[in-house]
Parts: C-alpha cells; structure tokens; sequence
C-alpha cells in the first residue's frame, strides 16, 4: 500500500468514527451512557493514532457518563482503565495512578467471572505506573496478581 492510499484509509476511518459518533449522538441523546462505547472506541482510536488530545475528550466524556450511571460500574471501571493508560501514556502518573486504582477496585466489587483478564491488564498498566512512580515493590506485587489471574 502507498503512503497515499494509507493516509487516505486513515481519513477515511477517522471521518467513519466521527460519523458513528454523531449518529450515536443524535438516536441516543448526548447524555445517554449508551454513548459511552462508541467515544471509547474513537477515544482508544486516536490514541493509537498518536492523537493523544483528542483520545482524553472522548475517554473523559465517556468516563463521565458511565460515572452518572449505576448499572454502568464495570464499564465504568474499563473506560477508567482505558483513561489511565492514555494518562501513563502522557507520563501523567498521579492521575494514572487514581484511574487505575478505581478501576480495580470497581472490577474486586463486581467480581464477574468474565472480568479476569480486564482485570489482570488493569493491574499491568497499574505496575508500569508503580514503576515510573520508583515504587518497585508494588509493581511487582501487581505483576505477581496478574499472572495468578491469567493462571486460573
């Protein structure tokens, strides 16, 4: 593929993620957590393009969102996991920290046989903070309860 058509796929895929969102936008309300997945997705998008400022709006908003919901906790504990490794991301380890240490503790609450590998990358993304932070005890704890998780 050219560097042309692949710029072109990317402005492609970008205007489609824009477009999905306004649809979402316009059939669900701006309010609605229902909105939460397609700004995570956009959000988790752009940083993998490198669009680090335009990823926070989406993770932020969709963290806010899940956050006015109750039945919305263990969504809300993967858009704060997802939040979190944009912040490690940008080397902003405190907020990281936080994100990441509520997300955990949300996925310990609802304890869902389905949440294992959620919340054993959780606690990956948790240790590389603990590292940059110079806590070394910690992150290795966090490593050694990641790999038990993914060992059941």
């Amino acid at each position: 593929m050219t560097g042309s058509a692949l710029a072109k796929e990317m402005v492609d895929a970008a205007f489609l993620r824009r477009l999905a969102r306004a649809i979402s936008d316009q059939i669900l309300g701006a309010d609605s957590p229902l909105l939460a997945p397609v700004l995570a997705g956009e959000g988790l998008a752009l940083m993998n393009d490198g669009n680090l400022g335009l990823a926070s709006q989406g993770l932020e908003r969709a963290v806010h969102l899940l956050a006015a919901c109750a039945e919305c906790k263990f969504q809300l504990a993967i858009a704060e996991s997802n939040l979190g490794s944009l912040r490690l991301r940008r080397r902003e380890y405190g907020q990281a920290d936080k994100l990441l240490t509520d997300a955990l503790a949300i996925m310990q609450e609802q304890s869902a046989p389905q949440a294992g590998a959620d919340r054993a990358a959780t606690m990956r993304l948790l240790a590389e903070v603990r590292e940059k932070q110079k806590r070394h005890a910690d992150a290795g704890a966090l490593r050694t309860q990641a790999a038990s998780i993914l060992d059941r």
